[in-house]
């Protein structure tokens, strides 16, 4: 006997040259040629063709899920809108009601400066200053030449702004 209880066309434990019909429980005296199966015996329900129920209790999991996070997300009224959005209706987009939206730094004049405690207070408004070139220059070693993004600039927190920095003359 097979350990399979599901019905279908199986090789012949008795003619392997043959298939035979497996019901479930038994074997029955339905046989077919080798090749393609044929449709099942009158009466049987090929394991093919039979309910997938497992599957169509995944798929009213999925139906359930998705219905719980549709109801959890929050609706499509004003609290919705961008920062952008409101700013160009005029409206103050820190002041939304459960909203947090990080406040545009203004990018201070770092010509003349040194790198070191320049980077840090830069770091302490959320900016990033990255060194693009060392240049040699009459100027003490380290003192900023030249910044990329203009000083006055309005910039989001992680903006990246370059700068040229003296390295010492060559004699």
């Amino acid at each position: 006997m097979r350990s399979t209880s599901k019905p279908g066309w199986f090789l012949d434990p008795w003619q392997p040259a043959q298939l035979r019909w497996w019901a479930g429980t038994e074997w029955t005296s339905d046989t077919a040629p080798l090749g393609s199966p044929p449709s099942a015996p009158d009466g049987a329900v090929p394991r093919h063709q039979q309910p997938s129920w497992w599957a169509f209790g995944v798929a009213l999991l999925l139906v359930v899920l998705l219905g719980v996070h549709a109801w959890r997300m929050p609706s499509t009224g004003a609290d919705s809108l961008t920062a952008p959005a409101l700013a160009s209706r005029g409206s103050d987009p820190q002041t939304i009601p459960g909203r947090t939206f990080a406040k545009r730094v203004v990018v201070p004049r770092l010509e003349s400066r040194q790198l070191r405690p320049a980077r840090t207070a830069m770091r302490e408004r959320g900016i990033e200053l990255v060194v693009v070139q060392r240049l040699p220059s009459p100027e003490e070693k380290g003192s900023i030449l030249a910044q990329r993004t203009e000083p006055g600039t309005r910039v989001d927190p992680g903006t990246v702004v370059h700068v040229v920095v003296a390295a010492p003359s060559q004699p």
